[in-house]
């Protein structure tokens, strides 16, 4: 929106079709937006700058593509329906989501369902008093949980992400698997795991910064790198909850927190790997409220 010599987008909707690729050259607002495209190509509808959705945005048909260094800001619902994409698998892309992610695609192509790429970030803010739910089969880059609302949580289906990071608001697992494949990093926020069929599967290290919460009563972490509570972390995990540590490599587990704890703690290292081991590196103790397995 660049004022009254602009477009001024008001509470309509705006819908871009037809069989030809189209282009948002400058920064821009929109109430509701619309993508019908007959056009088969990855860049439907594109841009290289910054789009606010301030309602839904609809991609229906066709693609939307997001250039190097744009920003789409979304206030209310994304929905990409089966057949459709949105392509974010530029670098510097980044995508602001304030309710619900429904992607009905099962796979990803170029063209079809959300394409994270290598390097976009998708950043779940939420609204106050909401649930944001995600319903996305294909797997993200980066995700940065910073809600406002009630929680964030999968939806239907299980989760895939490269990293997530809970920087404020609270994450919850909601009887799902949510599968990182690098590292979890728990910020000013709060993880929530209170179903007994919570799990989260995290290929690297778990990261509690100072400041982090966890209301954890449940289900399973399983976790193949590292474990490290810093000092100032609020988190204290319930004796219904079981981290298990089962890597090839060596795990660390650091704790520099006074007060900080495991429910249950199990060390399951996979054959054929008996030699591989488990080092704790601690500058206070490692707490385990229920049972340790070795």
């Amino acid at each position: 929106n660049v004022g009254t010599d602009g477009f001024v987008e008001g509470t309509g909707l705006v819908v871009f079709e037809g069989s030809a690729g189209s282009d948002i050259l400058t920064d821009e607002t929109f109430y509701n937006l619309n993508i019908e495209k007959t056009y088969t190509g990855y860049d439907g509808v594109e841009f290289g700058d910054s789009i606010s959705v301030q309602g839904d945005l609809l991609i229906k048909t066709g693609t939307m593509e997001m250039n190097y260094g744009s920003r789409l800001y979304i206030g209310n619902k994304l929905k990409i329906l089966t057949g459709a994409g949105l392509n974010a698998n530029d670098s510097d892309v980044m995508i602001y989501s304030a309710e619900d992610w429904i992607d009905n695609n099962l796979t990803t192509t170029t063209t079809t369902g959300f394409n994270a790429g290598t390097s976009s970030v998708v950043y779940f803010l939420g609204k106050p008093a909401n649930i944001q739910t995600i319903y996305e089969k294909c797997a993200f880059n980066d995700v940065v949980v910073a809600g406002t609302g009630t929680y964030c949580r999968p939806d239907t289906d299980d989760m895939l992400c490269r990293t997530l990071t809970i920087s404020s608001g609270t994450f919850r697992v909601y009887a799902h698997t949510v599968r990182i494949s690098e590292n979890l990093t728990i910020g000013a926020g709060t993880l929530r795991m209170d179903l007994v069929s919570d799990l989260m599967e995290i290929d690297g290290s778990v990261i509690w910064l100072p400041g982090s919460n966890a209301l954890i009563t449940s289900g399973t972490i399983r976790v193949r790198a590292d474990w490290h509570f810093n000092d100032g972390t609020n988190a204290s995990l319930g004796t219904g909850n079981t981290v298990i540590l089962d890597g090839i490599a060596t795990n660390f587990i650091v704790n520099d927190d006074a007060d900080a704890a495991f429910g249950n703690l199990e060390f399951a290292k996979p054959s054929p790997y008996p030699l591989t081991y488990i080092q704790a590196q601690v500058n206070d103790t490692v707490r385990v409220a229920g049972s340790l397995t070795v």
